[in-house]
């Protein structure tokens, strides 16, 4: 198992400091970029208001965005068929 080191992440300007395997540090680094960038045009888009309002949003539209994804594997999956 590899050795898990802490990581700095930002998030709206914001420093946290997360536990993670070093083999996986640069994934975490790129999914806590696309969350700031999410999270950010949340923000400038005044559609929502507050921290915990926009990651709430953010979260949502990620989870979406994944869900899309899966679906449009999972159909071409079956067309190979």
């Amino acid at each position: 198992m590899k050795q898990a080191k802490t990581v700095t992440i930002n998030i709206l300007d914001k420093e946290y400091h997360l536990t993670c395997p070093e083999d996986k540090r640069l994934e975490l680094q790129e999914a806590a970029n696309y969350l700031n960038k999410v999270m950010r045009e949340i923000r400038t888009s005044g559609k929502a208001i507050g921290v915990e309002r926009i990651a709430v949003t953010a979260a949502l539209n990620i989870a979406y965005e994944l869900l899309e994804y899966k679906h449009k594997a999972t159909e071409t999956q079956q067309s190979l068929l």
